[in-house]
């Protein structure tokens, strides 16, 4: 399969995941970007299945050790190849809190051996997702959405009309099956009447609320000053 864009579809199951998965109390923590250097683009999703069983087998022992059983991955991706020669992933997953020093650490280890090389230091980004901001990085990573759907999903922040994202073979962004359609229509999940209820859980207090500025409740004044009557001849 190759495809130069996401389609509709995709793009609202990301956008959806990231809501569900706060939803059910696994928000989308680590975002992790992976420049494939030198990596055919036939090869990146092969290449992105090996990094992500290798975390998946690891996070699924620290889990059981520490819980006794081991939890679904939850996840969104998306590809690029936005200068038509080495891909990029995004991979926004859930880590939980104890175990993200360990797996930043892990990180490039896991990359070096899907790789069969050290990544450069460039090559492998990770940072934390305040969960109050995470819907403007998925729209980032949506950026490769079909020009059509730009303005459905409003991403003209971030993606250029009449640029794509580079041509991609195989399946080019998605959300893991514990975030999917069928998962968030199993657990009643309606985006717009359950986006903002992990709000009030316990573990939303550990996360910065972004501030806006006010909107005033009168209308604003023009900020030109009001034009002065004209002078009439002989006044001073």
């Amino acid at each position: 399969m190759r495809s130069h864009s996401i389609k509709r579809k995709t793009a609202q199951t990301i956008l959806q995941a990231f809501d569900f998965a706060k939803h059910i109390d696994r928000p989308l923590n680590q975002s992790v970007t992976i420049r494939m250097t030198g990596i055919p683009v036939e090869a990146g999703r092969e290449t992105f299945e090996d990094i992500r069983t290798r975390c998946y087998v690891w996070l699924k022992r620290k889990q059981k050790m520490t819980q006794g059983q081991a939890e679904a991955p939850y996840y969104t991706y998306a590809f690029e190849n936005p200068d038509h020669a080495d891909l990029h992933l995004h991979w926004v997953v859930h880590v939980p809190e104890r175990y993200q020093a360990e797996f930043r650490r892990k990180l490039k280890r896991w990359v070096a051996k899907a790789f069969g090389r050290q990544p450069e230091q460039d090559e492998v980004h990770v940072r934390d997702v305040n969960p109050y901001e995470d819907k403007t990085l998925a729209k980032y990573i949506l950026k490769g959405t079909d020009e059509l759907y730009h303005n459905h999903f409003n991403l003209q922040k971030f993606a250029t009309p009449g640029e794509d994202q580079g041509l991609v073979i195989g399946r080019r962004a998605g959300a893991s099956h514990a975030l999917n359609r069928e998962a968030r229509r199993s657990a009643g999940f309606i985006a717009r009447q359950h986006r903002n209820e992990w709000k009030t859980r316990e573990w939303a207090k550990n996360y910065r609320r972004p501030s806006y500025p006010k909107r005033s409740r009168h209308p604003v004044r023009n900020p030109i000053s009001p034009r002065q009557p004209e002078q009439q001849p002989g006044q001073i």
